[in-house]
């Protein structure tokens, strides 16, 4: 809800704030709603993109009133390809379909879940003694990895939009060669990323860290410390993902450490994460680029900054607010 209406006052200063303030409560609370309802469900991989679609239908639904009815705009902005909306959100309804199918229909389930990969790995021992003991990494199933059930929906979209017309001759090829080439470049990325985490997380670094934050913060100071590690990470990679490939076994060691709820802080990690993002270089040279302002990033910076950093303080006072609520025990 904040995060809306920080767009709704960026768009228009107060009077866009004021305008768009009941569409933006409205949506805020029917995504958080659904993203309780199906995060704590056996899907809570699609809690997001769940919340994300409810709160799109929502939005599509205030768009009727004519409060939210936009001007006509001469054609400007106009789906050049015909598609019609209920066709281009087809593939989040074919995502939550299969994943519905893979994840919850036993005999589905049952019969894509027999293959798994895990592969042990002996003790290890720093210098320092450091000691991880041995033990298998974690199991992956191939046919039900969330991985495979984006495939099985990329694949049947496909299909689907192939069958309408959507797709040309050789769509196939150019789909899959830029498939490749974004993935490329993410992957080398992510397991970078997450071959440090677990090369810190193996030599104790993180413990390390995570004693000397928690000599260094109490209790009711560090979810402030947490939103900003948070946001630091997602503005120096790019990314939310990143953000809590590399900090969240830090943030949830240093709480545990300090008593704290291990889940309230590595949601402020997440939450921080997903603000900082926004403010990321990287994301503004793409939307820059995209929206016809490269060049102009840092105007886009600046409009965006005070925003976000009003983001981050509100995000830590809620944190804190909870802590003291809980008298600083884990809740």
């Amino acid at each position: 809800m904040f995060s809306g209406a920080a767009v709704a006052q960026a768009r228009d200063g107060l009077r866009g704030l004021r305008q768009g303030l009941p569409a933006v409560l409205i949506v805020g609370a029917i995504m958080a709603v659904v993203l309780y309802i199906v995060g704590n469900s056996d899907f809570w991989s699609l809690g997001s993109t769940a919340a994300g679609i409810a709160g799109l239908a929502a939005a599509v639904a205030l768009t009727r009133l004519p409060r939210y009815r936009a001007p006509a705009n001469n054609g400007h902005g106009a789906n050049p390809g015909g598609m019609a909306i209920g066709w281009a959100l087809a593939c989040y309804a074919m995502l939550l379909v299969v994943t519905f199918a893979v994840k919850g229909v036993p005999a589905v389930k049952a019969a894509l879940g027999g293959a798994v990969l895990s592969v042990g790995f002996p003790e290890t021992q720093t210098a320092l003694g450091w000691v991880t003991p041995a033990g298998p990494g974690r199991e992956i199933a191939v046919f039900t990895h969330t991985g495979a059930v984006l495939l099985y929906a990329s694949a049947l979209t496909f299909i689907l939009y192939h069958r309408k017309g959507f797709y040309g001759a050789g769509a196939a090829r150019r789909v899959l060669a830029g498939t490749s080439r974004g993935a490329l470049k993410a992957s080398v990325g992510i397991l970078a990323l997450v071959g440090m985490a677990m090369v810190m997380e193996t030599s104790g670094m993180t413990n390390i860290l995570a004693q000397g934050l928690s000599q260094s913060v109490g209790p009711v100071v560090y979810p402030a410390v947490a939103t900003a590690i948070g946001a630091l990470g997602a503005f120096m990679t790019g990314s939310n993902t990143n953000s809590n490939v590399v900090f969240a076994g830090l943030q949830m060691q240093t709480a545990q450490l300090l008593g704290l709820s291990a889940a309230l802080v590595l949601g402020v990690q997440t939450a921080a994460g997903a603000i900082g993002s926004v403010l990321a270089p990287t994301k503004l040279i793409v939307g820059a680029s995209t929206g016809g302002m490269a060049g102009r990033e840092g105007e886009v910076l600046r409009a965006t900054l005070i925003g976000g950093v009003a983001l981050l303080v509100i995000l830590a006072l809620i944190a804190i607010a909870a802590v003291l609520l809980s008298g600083g025990a884990p809740v």
